[in-house]
């Protein structure tokens, strides 16, 4: 639904993530997110963490 450019800094991708789902949730809070796939680089404890507590379900790699 966005696409956004940013500097490779190592979390620049979980980051851009994190930002994303939020505007997405405030520009269109009738869309429930449920699950959120991605690769492996996604599947960082932090970033698992922030998405169970977010309610949706981690599909990484």
């Amino acid at each position: 639904m966005k696409t956004d450019a940013s500097i490779a800094s190592g979390t620049a991708e979980r980051e851009i993530s994190q930002q994303q789902l939020n505007a997405v949730r405030f520009q269109h809070p009738q869309i429930q997110i449920r699950t959120l796939s991605g690769d492996k680089a996604y599947g960082t404890p932090a970033y698992l963490a922030y998405l169970i507590s977010q309610g949706i379900i981690p599909l990484i790699a």
